[in-house]
């Protein structure tokens, strides 16, 4: 673990660094952090709940004398309330022992953490660089948006008292931008374990899994509700089953929502029912071992929905998995050409990408190859650390 500020034997000048992720309560952001702060020339606190609802599941906090980080683990009162949680303990704490010079808040800037964060900046650590974290990829300026009065004040008190802002994507970066805050703005994907998620011999992760050996399957894993789309690729399944009856196609629909009981009724009245399955949410640890299983995964979202990165995307790249997806959102421009695309809400079309998929495998194979390769550059948690490394250097100065 760092203990000061200063290492043996060179006397390296450590830089103070405090990171704030409600989402550390997962082992795999926590492991994030771990690596950042491993590097000789960081000394990490993390300040994480206790707690934190993250994929309908409520996830605690687990310390260890292994991580490299200092631990400040806060009470939240609003558990899982992305905007309006507020720390009850815990992130005054954090300022006094840290004394900071750098605050990585993932946050976004309008968020009730981010006014708590900022009031103790002032606080405790008036001179620390203020960084936050954005995925909002929708444009302030469209009428009826989602960012109530309180929001928007929130985040014109908060936002040009940040010295930059990272955001998920070029849209988010641009929304930031023409909202016009004047700030230092940088695109940096959180970043994925590519150590977790990475190929699996596809017959054993079935094994695990509960998949037949010869099946040919499609899995869509995410939130049951209707802007996602997952009627569509019902539809579109039914009409792959019509044309390809001895294909031993299976569509397997992972997680939870409140459109999973239309789902359930549409599937239900379908002659390829027998070959639709629904399971309940599954942890994001069991994630690589269902997509590496799988044939392919199809994010199917709605135009109206906006993906603003979908990381399921990513997560199916590293683990050498075919993807077919809509122009939704940011979807294109993360996959890049190694998946396939096709235009949100276009049955017949999505259709015949599947087919398409199926009757050419090497060029599937192909795009899987290229895909890892290119998630591996770019949003693998190798790269993020690289990012997140070189960016506090910039604001503190190379030492």
């Amino acid at each position: 673990m760092n203990s000061g500020t200063t290492t043996s034997g060179d006397s390296l000048e450590q830089i103070r660094v405090l990171a704030i992720d409600k989402t550390a309560v997962l082992a795999h952001v926590r492991d994030r952090w771990d690596r950042l702060s491993a590097h000789q020339e960081i000394d990490l606190a993390l300040l994480s709940p206790d707690s934190w609802i993250e994929n309908f599941r409520t996830y605690r906090f687990t310390s260890s004398d292994a991580y490299h980080f200092k631990a400040v683990v806060g009470k939240v009162i609003g558990i899982g309330r992305e905007l309006k949680a507020i720390y009850r303990s815990g992130l005054f704490k954090a300022f006094r022992q840290t004394r900071p010079e750098v605050v990585l808040m993932f946050e976004e800037s309008f968020s009730f953490f981010a006014l708590q964060t900022l009031i103790a900046r002032r606080l405790f650590a008036p001179n620390a660089r203020l960084v936050f974290y954005s995925n909002n990829v929708t444009s302030y300026k469209i009428p009826g948006y989602r960012l109530s009065r309180l929001y928007r004040a929130i985040a014109r008190i908060v936002t040009p008292r940040c010295d930059v802002g990272l955001c998920v994507n070029d849209a988010a970066e641009r929304v930031l931008r023409e909202a016009g805050y004047g700030i230092e703005i940088r695109t940096l994907f959180y970043g994925i374990d590519e150590r977790r998620f990475a190929p699996v011999e596809r017959i054993k992760a079935r094994n695990e899994v509960g998949l037949s050996p010869d099946q040919r399957v499609l899995l869509y894993a995410g939130r049951l509700i209707e802007l996602k789309g997952v009627q569509d690729l019902i539809a579109a399944f039914e009409g792959l089953y019509k044309r390809r009856p001895d294909d031993k196609l299976k569509l397997l629909i992972v997680g939870d929502g409140p459109y999973r009981e239309a789902l359930l009724q549409q599937a239900n009245a379908l002659d390829a029912k027998e070959r639709i399955e629904f399971r309940q949410v599954v942890p994001i640890e069991s994630m690589p071992t269902l997509i590496g299983a799988c044939d392919m995964l199809v994010l199917p979202s709605r135009k109206e929905f906006n993906e603003q990165f979908g990381r399921v995307n990513a997560e199916t790249m590293l683990c050498g998995t075919t993807i077919v997806a809509s122009t939704s959102g940011a979807i294109p421009k993360v996959l890049g050409e190694n998946g396939f695309v096709f235009e949100a809400g276009n049955v017949e079309e999505l259709t015949e990408k599947i087919i398409y998929i199926l009757e050419h495998p090497g060029e599937a194979e192909d795009r899987r190859t290229k895909g890892r390769a290119y998630a591996l550059k770019h949003y693998s948690t190798q790269a993020a650390i690289r990012n997140l490394l070189q960016l506090i250097k910039d604001m503190t100065g190379e030492r």
